[in-house]
């Protein structure tokens, strides 16, 4: 049977109370008061002048130049030639090592691209899915002086060590192998990174996305975050991503892992929502079509991950949030299972 659940207490999660508990939360994480320091530091990554597209794959060992050309030829396929300069600029010079490792079984790797050295390595006999993983990687990663932009990864390696994007770039890589190279829809790699980056994809818009991932640009989908959330929050949300994605076995750090999920759940929300009202003022969808939006929004934001407090939306409401964003007129109804 299904219940009748008013929409208004839903936005009740995206008071600004709730969010700011869920940052004082995050301790650890010590970004209360540091999102604008990040945000200076991150940068427009150089671009790449006089591309060589002649690709020579005579330094690749012979089982693994199949693979590399159907990555080309599956890239070439899907997208515009300028958007794979990176890519280009990298191959011919890329180096791949096979590695059989305990050390890797322990940390649970398959592989690993290091973009200083432009290598990959591949651990334990994993070609294929993996490889295609890393090659994305390289495919989208530029390193100048002293920052390695990877798609929506960014770190400086010379003075104060900066560090920013890795869940979230790492998300939408294996989002992107997924949906390239593997119908393995059981695929647990970066779970909830690639579940995150799959609603930042439907803010952004799949082309934009997959351009300024190509292209090394994080600064460029932070101003695409900002249509819909602060600068503040955009960043914040990316470094609670981060601290999920190197944190989420690490047993010490249980809480503050729920409660960086937590925030990644209500900026998600947030930001979807406001994308809806967008759609909806300009007459784009009807008021069932939203209903059944926000029904879908809520429903995947609500599921457990292994091991960690299921997501639940805080309920308990400020009855007039939702006449702030839709009015009146919109019938603030809902159905969930």
């Amino acid at each position: 049977m299904k219940n009748k659940i008013d929409i208004k207490k839903i936005i009740r999660a995206l008071n600004p109370i709730t969010i700011g508990y869920s940052i004082k939360e995050l301790s650890n994480i010590k970004l209360d008061k540091k999102t604008k320091h990040v945000a200076k530091k991150i940068s427009i990554p150089p671009e790449i002048i006089d591309v060589e597209k002649n690709i020579n794959l005579d330094h690749i060992s012979d089982n693994l130049k199949p693979y590399i050309e159907y990555f080309v030829d599956t890239l070439e396929a899907n997208y515009d030639s300028d958007m794979l300069s990176i890519m280009y600029n990298n191959l011919n010079s890329l180096i791949i090592f096979e590695k059989d490792s305990q050390y890797a079984n322990k940390k649970h790797l398959e592989g690993t691209y290091n973009g200083r050295r432009n290598s990959i390595i591949i651990f334990n006999n994993n070609i294929g899915i993996t490889l295609y993983h890393e090659l994305l990687h390289m495919s989208s990663t530029i390193f100048k002086n002293g920052v390695i932009y990877t798609g929506f990864h960014q770190r400086t390696y010379f003075g104060k060590n900066e560090d920013i994007g890795k869940g979230l770039n790492e998300g939408y890589t294996e989002l992107l192998t997924q949906r390239l190279f593997s119908n393995e829809d059981d695929r647990i790699g970066y779970y909830f990174e690639r579940f995150v980056a799959s609603y930042v994809e439907e803010l952004v818009g799949e082309d934009k996305m997959a351009s300024l991932f190509f292209k090394g640009n994080l600064k460029g989908l932070i101003e695409e975050l900002t249509a819909y959330n602060s600068e503040e929050n955009v960043i914040f949300f990316i470094k609670c991503l981060d601290y999920f994605c190197r944190n989420w076995r690490d047993k010490s750090c249980h809480k503050n892992n729920d409660t960086a999920i937590t925030y990644c759940q209500y900026f998600i929300f947030d930001s979807y929502l406001k994308h809806l009202k967008n759609k909806y003022d300009n007459n784009l969808i009807t008021d069932d079509e939203l209903d059944n939006e926000i029904n879908d929004l809520y429903e995947d934001l609500c599921f457990e991950i292994t091991g960690f407090e299921p997501f639940e939306l805080n309920y308990e409401a400020v009855l007039d949030e939702i006449d702030k964003l839709f009015g009146d007129n919109y019938n603030k109804k809902m159905v969930s299972n």
